[in-house]
């Protein structure tokens, strides 16, 4: 990457953004956007993030609102549903299909409720993306027995992005946004917005 890219990537991540590459902006594909574990601050960010690129697809594995654990304390499954409504409004990309797993944060009832046209999955799923076959997850655990290509799932920090040996494709969502240009088969990786990963373990930020 060029100095100045470098720099202006820098700069768009100090000050809350998420950079996009000029080859990404002057993409000709159709575009599958991946996202995960996506906390109420990481929102503003994202949404201007899909809106720069119009995706095809987008594919979110689950924990919906991070910054809200319901799995710790239910109790905030108020909090929880308000924050869902500005997710919704995130995800709606003009002609783009939404597929949504659900992660141990999430409550379904409360998602289903929000009556979206998004495809909604309780554990995990496969599905055709243009020609390629993707399989995806909150867990990565639920994934291994599915055949695809890519391999979609969050939750876990310490399972890496990685190819097996067979070729197969993981992409854990935690570690970065996936940007994957379908038609020409070209893999992107986006940084979230600073702060993000204090935010889903509600750790507080002094400065940047």
């Amino acid at each position: 990457m060029p100095l100045g890219e470098r720099i202006r990537e820098k700069l768009q991540y100090a000050t809350g953004g998420i950079y996009i590459p000029k080859e990404l902006l002057e993409h000709h594909g159709d575009l599958l956007i991946h996202i995960s574990d996506t906390p109420l601050m990481s929102y503003d960010a994202i949404k201007k993030l899909l809106r720069a690129l119009k995706p095809k697809w987008i594919i979110h594995t689950g924990d919906l609102v991070d910054n809200v654990k319901l799995e710790l304390s239910f109790s905030k499954i108020d909090l929880y549903r308000r924050h869902l409504g500005q997710l919704v409004k995130m995800l709606e990309v003009p002609e783009c299909e939404v597929y949504i797993a659900m992660g141990n944060h999430d409550h379904y009832d409360s998602v289903m409720a929000l009556e979206t046209p998004f495809h909604i999955c309780r554990k995990s799923d496969t599905l055709m993306i243009g020609t390629l076959k993707v399989a995806y997850s909150h867990y990565i655990e639920q994934l291994k027995t599915l055949d695809a290509e890519v391999y979609l799932f969050g939750h876990n920090k310490y399972q890496k992005t990685e190819v097996t040996t067979d070729g197969r494709l993981y992409l854990n969502g935690l570690e970065q946004i996936a940007v994957i240009d379908v038609t020409n088969r070209q893999y992107y990786f986006l940084r979230y917005p600073i702060g993000t990963d204090d935010s889903r373990l509600l750790r507080m930020r002094i400065g940047i």
